[in-house]
Parts: structure tokens; C-alpha cells; sequence
């Protein structure tokens, strides 16, 4: 079915035309964010050595009096799960949206992003991850750090700057209703609006702990809401739209 948008268009900063990585931050055998920027095998090795290396990283658990602990288990299931899922989707709703606005797009950076936007919840007890009951306001709170540990983290692992802005603003709003708070690194790129978009539809499709999967249409009234409400562009609605109709 077609969504009938008509709230107004909203403007983007274009985002950075060429690809941009940070220097000296490589681990292993050469592989790294800089010399692949596509690379989706970050090991597990290098994922600790990076997190202990951050001292934002231990302050955030430590101001919310959680331990150091990676979940490996979780680090898997969001490699073969959603977060490849959120790529692929990224990259669709890309492939639908005007020439004007792809061209305010770094795919690389975006696609990056995606793939590892959830990365921080590896630093999010599983007891909260996985609770079947109705999660507290507590448990909110410690889950919706997982956007700044994993730009945290990305930023360790040598990505750039605007894909640890895209991680770390996943979820966050043009008018602020999201988390974290913004600050003024914050940028209302059409790219942060592909991988929100994209994130939310894949997530309430899937199956959770705490609920069930809803429906393709479900899901996507749900995400069009925000642009009914003229805080997300209807273009990136739309393309998301007619990407469900040919992939």
C-alpha cells in the first residue's frame, strides 16, 4: 500500500561529499576502519582492546554503576541479525530517493553506520537485553546508553566523524524527542534520517524479548507518523515505501 505523506519537506545539511577517515587508529593485521571502511569483521579482540582504551566508554558504565563486561554472545547476534539487516535497508532506501538528495549522501559512511549502529548494546547487561517483562524506566535508561558507547567505541576503531555522529544519533529527533540529548555536534542529515528510518521499520518487524513482530505495514505507518507530524522527511518515508515494493 501507498502512504499518502503531505506534510511539508523538510531541509538537510548536505553531508560530506568525499569519504574522510580518522588517522592512526588500526588494530591487527592492517584491518581497520581506515584501511576498509566497509569491513564487517571487527573481532572481538579488537572490539576489547578499543573499549578499555576509551575512558568515555568506563565513564558512562561507571555513572550508571554498571561493570566493564562485553557480551560476546549479544556482539554476534547483532552481526547476523539486525544490524546487517539495518544495512541492507539503509542502502535501499537510498536507492529510492531522489537525485537531490543521494547526492547530499556519503554511502560509505552511511552504510558503515549502519552496520554497526548498535554496537554499544555489547556493553548492556543481558538480563536487561533479553527481559521478558515490561522493562522499567531504569532498564530504558541503560539501554538508551548504547548509541553513545557505540559511537564511543566506533570513534576508538578509527571511524570518522560523521559516522560516529550517525551512531551516536540513531536515535534521536529533529526536534529533540529522542536520545542523547543533542549537542552541538549535532547534524540533521538526511543520512541520520535513512538510518533512523531504517533502524525503527527493521526492529518492529523482528522479534523481541518483550514483544512480537509486527507487520510490513504496521511497522511502516508506525515510522510514517513522524513525518505526518513534520518531524521526518516524507521523502525518506517514501523511498523506504517503494523499496518494500521491490526488494
Amino acid at each position: 500500500p501507498i502512504l499518502n505523506i503531505t506534510s511539508p519537506k523538510i531541509a538537510f545539511r548536505a553531508a560530506a561529499p568525499v569519504y574522510t577517515p580518522m588517522p592512526g587508529k588500526v588494530f591487527g593485521n592492517g584491518d581497520s576502519f581506515v584501511s576498509n571502511p566497509l569491513k564487517q569483521g571487527f573481532t572481538y579482540e579488537q572490539i576489547e582492546k578499543a573499549a578499555r582504551l576509551n575512558p568515555k566508554i568506563k565513564e558512562i558504565l561507571d555513572s550508571h554503576r554498571l561493570k566493564f563486561n562485553i557480551n560476546r554472545s549479544e556482539l554476534e547476534k547483532l552481526k547476523s541479525g539486525h544490524l546487517a539487516s539495518t544495512r541492507v535497508r539503509a542502502t535501499q532506501i537510498y536507492s529510492e530517493l531522489p537525485a537531490e538528495l543521494k547526492r547530499e549522501i556519503n554511502l560509505p559512511n552511511l552504510q558503515f553506520a549502519a552496520m554497526w549502529h548498535d554496537i554499544g548494546k555489547i556493553f548492556i547487561p543481558d538480563s536487561i537485553l533479553n527481559k521478558k517483562e515490561k522493562l522499567t524506566n531504569d532498564d530504558f535508561e541503560v539501554i538508551n546508553l548504547h548509541s553513545e558507547h557505540g559511537a564511543e567505541l566506533l570513534k576508538s576503531l578509527g571511524a570518522n566523524e560523521e559516522v560516529c555522529k550517525l551512531v551516536k544519533y540513531h536515535h534521536q529527533k529533529c526536534d529533540g524527542s529522542g536520545y542523547p540529548e543533542i549537542e552541538k555536534d549535532f547534524d540533521d542529515s538526511v543520512a541520520l534520517e535513512i538510518l533512523r528510518v531504517s533502524d525503527e521499520y527493521d526492529a518492529l518487524t523482528e522479534n523481541r524479548s518483550y514483544r512480537n513482530e509486527m507487520s510490513k505495514q504496521e511497522a511502516l505507518e508506525i515510522v510514517a507518523k513522524d513525518a505526518q507530524n513534520g518531524i521526518a522527511s516524507p521523502s525518506v518515508i517514501e523511498a523506504l515505501n517503494s523499496s518494500l515494493k521491490k526488494f
